[in-house]
């Protein structure tokens, strides 16, 4: 790959960090705010397809950390930024599961 497609994938990878962050708490708030179960459905199935978006953009990352030495650094900035968001995903899914009281 060239050294401008690996830094398009990592600024894609930014905006992925970020809207996949944000689109995942709106989800948690309004689960709070609401407690409607239906909106638990929906934001698993956005779990979903965001694991699976988020997974093949950081193998793709993983793939240019492994073959292109110019761009390392960068790369794998990227790549903790991606991971980032599981953590967060996870202390949704346990406030959600063992705090179901929970009421803003």
């Amino acid at each position: 790959m060239m050294i401008s497609e690996n830094l398009s994938l990592v600024k894609l990878s930014m905006y992925l960090f970020k809207y996949s962050l944000i689109i995942g708490t709106i989800f948690f708030l309004l689960y709070l705010f609401s407690q409607n179960t239906e909106i638990i459905i929906f934001g698993f199935v956005y779990l979903c397809i965001a694991t699976v978006l988020n997974l093949m953009l950081f193998l793709s990352l993983l793939i240019i950390v492994l073959t292109d030495a110019r761009s390392r650094i960068e790369t794998l900035k990227s790549m903790g930024l991606l991971l980032i968001n599981i953590p967060i995903a996870i202390l949704y899914f346990l406030i959600i599961t063992e705090y179901p009281h929970i009421i803003i």
